[in-house]
């Protein structure tokens, strides 16, 4: 980028070379103006190298040509691979503007954790893309078990509950079907998508066929990158990349699937802002990305640029990221939980607020638990009876009628209904019923809890407008569930990460039908379906 190509060129060398800012700005546009600099470059090693010959007669052109083979190597390879710098460049005004927007807005806490983190500096990798190929799907789609009271008056719920039927990032989402497609909408500015947009919104309005990609079985999308395993446990990542997220050190956005090497059968993933747990099918922990806060569980706070296996963690039956915290739920059902615990987002005692837990550690006088979700600031659990905790920040009511914020994990009052599936946007929580019955709870000035309304809620509110849910996901401000045979979305629209086109609102606070002209959750893509390359 022009800040790399501004520390790659001295200030005497640009002088030599008559370059102008607006001359770095366009070497990003222009290869062959970029092989040119490198030229000059290495002529200008080559003259260093001949004036040392003549002074001292003990040097030869060897390395010069060594020098000049090695930078047509680099200049190959990167030509070879998409920069798609241009979409970078046109990101627009309107999302930097948003970005501010949701600055003042939503993050009204003591502490601001950053909202992008420096680039690694002084990484080698050796990062090469590895094209997917389509394969047949699996047979059997990992599901989850409902737990106690599921049956009972509830005949939709004998199907498979989805574990990661849908997830959303800050600026986009991604829907799987039951064949293991997975479909994207929303901003593709950071290849989020996996979908490269010909217009200038740099968004895919309506959920596309993400191309190339193997029977998918587990997704979860970051701030502004996405992860995905397929059937056969490879893990696949695309987007923004600053901080190592998608399991490698470059470049730093990828804007195709990419396969990360040197892992074992991985059997789900799961994103935090720019971080990433997965668990293989073993049921051992792996880790990668951020770790400022020690959200990675590794004992230390050194971003980890590849994925590594995170010692002294019992086997692991699911997990989830927040902002900079980490859950995780062993097999046996006990609680494990590292990072930042500014908020008491960990729900461990009072006296470690602020505390960087480093090391996941098991969090005392909690009953067994059945399944976690992590908002920014927050946390909940379902235990075994269905019912369900929370701990953390509290400030929109996302933990329900209860103080701004939990030290401690409290039991949330409800009592309309048997919960069966839990799940946290940035400020809000959801929740789904036995009965197929949907309910909300936190901020929703972006509409994410669909009660047709821009009013927070600290009480737990029935949302209405759906019934015979099966299955719950909440993004960053935006809700995804799904009945028998639909999708519907409501909440944040303004990069079309709800996949309802350019002419629907900013804000969909209503649930929204999804329109299945694009999109067929109960077999193969219809002939309808929008389909892009990535590759194109």
């Amino acid at each position: 980028d022009e800040r790399n190509c501004s520390a790659f060129l001295s200030d005497d060398l640009r002088e030599e070379l008559g370059l102008s800012d607006e001359d770095l700005r366009e070497i990003e546009k222009s290869s062959s103006k970029m092989f040119s600099i490198f030229s000059s470059v290495v002529a200008r090693y080559k003259g260093l190298i001949a004036s040392v010959q003549r002074e001292t007669g003990a040097a030869t052109l060897s390395n010069s040509e060594s020098i000049h083979s090695a930078e047509q190597t680099r200049l190959n390879a990167h030509s070879a691979k998409p920069t798609h710098l241009n979409v970078l460049q046109k990101r627009t005004q309107r999302d930097s503007t948003m970005e501010d927007e949701h600055q003042r807005k939503r993050l009204a806490v003591e502490v601001h954790p950053p909202k992008s983190v420096e680039p690694i500096d002084n990484v080698e990798s050796s990062y090469e893309p590895v094209p997917p190929e389509r394969s047949e799907p699996a047979e059997a789609t990992e599901v989850m078990e409902t737990g106690a009271g599921d049956a009972a008056g509830a005949p939709f719920l004998s199907q498979a509950l989805y574990t990661t039927f849908a997830s959303g990032g800050m600026y986009h989402s991604l829907v799987m079907d039951n064949s293991g497609n997975v479909y994207a909408s929303g901003s593709c500015a950071r290849g989020q998508t996996g979908i490269v947009a010909s217009n200038e919104e740099n968004q895919i309005p309506f959920f596309t066929l993400i191309p190339d990609l193997p029977a998918i079985v587990s997704i979860s999308c970051g701030e502004c990158y996405s992860a995905c395993v397929d059937y056969q446990g490879n893990l696949w990542t695309f987007g923004a990349n600053e901080s190592a997220q998608l399991g490698f050190a470059r470049p730093s956005s990828v804007y195709q699937p990419t396969r990360v090497p040197d892992l074992p059968p991985m059997r789900s993933v799961y994103c935090g802002h720019s971080h990433v747990l997965c668990v293989s099918k073993d049921a051992q922990l792996w880790a990668f990305g951020e770790n400022k806060k020690g959200q990675l569980g590794l004992g230390c706070l050194n971003t980890q640029t590849k994925p590594i296996k995170v010692p002294n963690v019992p086997n692991v039956e699911t997990a989830a990221c927040g902002m900079s915290h980490s859950m995780l739920v062993s097999e046996e059902g006990k609680l494990y939980v590292a990072g930042w615990n500014y908020h008491w987002q960990l729900g461990l005692p009072e006296s470690s607020r602020g505390l960087q837990q480093m090391t996941f550690v098991q969090v005392p006088d909690v009953p067994i638990v059945k399944d976690v979700s992590c908002g920014a600031f927050h946390s909940l659990f379902l235990d075994v009876d269905c019912q369900v905790w929370g701990a953390g920040y509290n400030q929109f009511g996302q933990l329900g009628k209860l103080t701004e914020s939990f030290p401690h994990f409290q039991q949330v009052k409800f009592s309309q209904g048997v919960v069966v599936k839990i799940a946290c946007g940035w400020f809000h929580s959801i929740l789904l019923t036995t009965e197929g019955n949907l309910f909300g709870m936190g901020g929703n000035t972006d509409g994410c809890l669909g009660l047709s309304d821009k009013v927070d809620r600290d009480d737990i509110t029935p949302i209405k407008d759906v019934s015979c849910i099966t299955s719950i996901s909440s993004g960053g401000f935006q809700s995804i569930v799904r009945s028998a045979n639909e999708i519907w979305v409501f909440g944040k629209n303004d990069c079309s990460q709800l996949g309802l086109g350019y002419t629907k609102p900013n804000v969909q606070p209503t649930p929204t039908l999804l329109d299945s002209q694009y999109i067929d959750i109960m077999g193969q893509p219809k002939l309808g379906a929008r389909v892009k390359s990535a590759r194109k």
